[in-house]
Formats: C-alpha cells, sequence, structure tokens
C-alpha cells in the first residue's frame, strides 16, 4: 500500500509539471509579437475620379523588405488644405521570411475636399493636387484639362482641373439605358472606408457615351441608374465598345448591402 500511494504522489506531481509546461507554451504563444514600421513610400500620385462630387484617391507605391510584412493601418488627417497619411506596416517577430524586395501601391481615398488647392504628403513624401470648382465666388476663367477621348483615363495632380461639362440639349440625343454586363464592389483601404462601384458594360456604336449617372440610396439598398445618349441621325461605326463606369457610393456606416444598377444586383459588406 505504501508503494502504490507513493506512485500515485509521483503521477500527480508529473500531471502539475505537463500542465504547467502547457501553460507556458500557451503563454509564449499568446505573447508572439510583431514589429511595426513606416510604409517606405517611393512616390505619391494623386488621382481625381470623374464623379459628383470629385472623388480624390491617392496611390502611395513604395517597397516591403520582405515576404511577411503587410500594411497594417492607414490613417487619414486633415487640417485645412494639408492631408497627412499615415500607413504602417507589421512583420511577426517568430516567423522565417523569404527576403525578397517587394513593391506594393497602397490607395486611399480622401473623399470629395471643397474646390481648392491641397497637399497631401504620406509618410514624409508630399504631392500638390487642385480640386476643381470656384471656391472663392469669383468668376474668373481658369485653365482646364478637356475631357479625354477615354472615359476611364484618371487625372494627373499636375494638369489643369477638368472642364466644366456643357449644357446638353437632350431633344438632340437619343437617350437610352446603359447595357450592363456585370458589376464589381470595389472597397477603399481608407478611414473611413470609401465604397465604389465598377460598372462594365457595352456602349452600342462609336457615338454613343454615357448621358447621367444617378444614385439613390434606400436604407440598405443603393440603386443606380445609367443612361447613355447618342445623337440623332449620327453616322456611327458600328463596333460594340467595351466601357466601364466607376460609380463612389460614398462612406456607408458598417453593415450588409445590395447594389442594383440597372437591375444588376451584387450584394457587399461594409466592415464595422
Amino acid at each position: 500500500m505504501r508503494v502504490l500511494l507513493v506512485l500515485a504522489s509521483a503521477l500527480v506531481v508529473l500531471t502539475a509539471a505537463c500542465g504547467d509546461d502547457d501553460d507556458d507554451d500557451n503563454d509564449a504563444n499568446d505573447d508572439s509579437e510583431v514589429v511595426t514600421t513606416e510604409f517606405a513610400v517611393d512616390s505619391v500620385e494623386v488621382l481625381q475620379l470623374e464623379s459628383f462630387p470629385v472623388q480624390i484617391s491617392v496611390e502611395a507605391t513604395g517597397t516591403l523588405p520582405d515576404g511577411c510584412t503587410e500594411v497594417s493601418n492607414v490613417d487619414v488627417a486633415q487640417d485645412g488644405s494639408q492631408f497627412t497619411v499615415a500607413i504602417e506596416t507589421e512583420r511577426p517577430t517568430d516567423v522565417a521570411c523569404t527576403l525578397q524586395i517587394r513593391e506594393h501601391t497602397e490607395s486611399v481615398s480622401l473623399g470629395s475636399p471643397e474646390p481648392g488647392d491641397y497637399t497631401v504628403t504620406v509618410n514624409g513624401v508630399s504631392e500638390e493636387f487642385i480640386v476643381p470648382g470656384d471656391a472663392s465666388g469669383d468668376n474668373a476663367e481658369e485653365p482646364c484639362s478637356p475631357a479625354s477621348s477615354d472615359p476611364d483615363a484618371s487625372v494627373s495632380s499636375e494638369d489643369p482641373p477638368p472642364c466644366p461639362e456643357e449644357t446638353v440639349d437632350e431633344s438632340q440625343y437619343e437617350i437610352a439605358e446603359f447595357g450592363v454586363n456585370d458589376i464589381e464592389i470595389a472597397i477603399a483601404e481608407s478611414f473611413p472606408v470609401q465604397i465604389f462601384v465598377a460598372v462594365h458594360g457595352n456602349f452600342s456604336d462609336g457615338c454613343t457615351e454615357i448621358h447621367e449617372v444617378n444614385v439613390e440610396q434606400q436604407g440598405n439598398e443603393f440603386l443606380i441608374e445609367i443612361t447613355t445618349r447618342r445623337p440623332i441621325g449620327a453616322i456611327c461605326t458600328q463596333a460594340i465598345v467595351e466601357h466601364t463606369e466607376n460609380v463612389p457610393l460614398g462612406s456607408p456606416s458598417a453593415g450588409d448591402y445590395t447594389v442594383t444598377v440597372n437591375g444588376i444586383s451584387e450584394d457587399f459588406t461594409v466592415p464595422g
């Protein structure tokens, strides 16, 4: 009986020791750390999306030092005409990573600033840009960029602001619904989150172009109507032209949503 008691005591001690080791392992896993650093930015480009109001997006291009480092946080602050964007990266300390330098471009939305001159600085790299419009109330004419023949072309920050659109006499055009093939939802990595819809479809000939884009929100559903116009009696090339129209939805609150564009629907979730 004494021998059995001794063996039982020994088993209790061993079990407790194993339990302590497991706790230590769990503590080690819980204490796993990451190294947070500033994203190394080489260049900054400012894009103006063809929308109303104008949406400003910044593309910060730089490098990630290895295969494990990823962008972890993007903060945007505005002080008057100055935007400051801080982009951080993180890398786990206890993981072996490939030492290959990777180029990375981070897209950051600045929303829809009021018309005027601005500067954006991303991790120390600055770029100036102009939001088109009349901020002062003066009627003085300023240089502007005529509309590009490429409907998807972006506007460089070094170019003058786009020229205002001319008033269209609808009686001179055939107005029709844009033929949508499919839609894609893009969620910009910014704060607050910006939502964009890429609408893919076709023009029936070389004269047809986008006429109007109307966006309406009803609760958790966005309804988008896109129409096209074509000059009445125009002689046009009969080739079908592919076209993508990018439509901003702003910054909805966190939740589940549905967007419907000319009868084509897609669900998306805004992270909270």
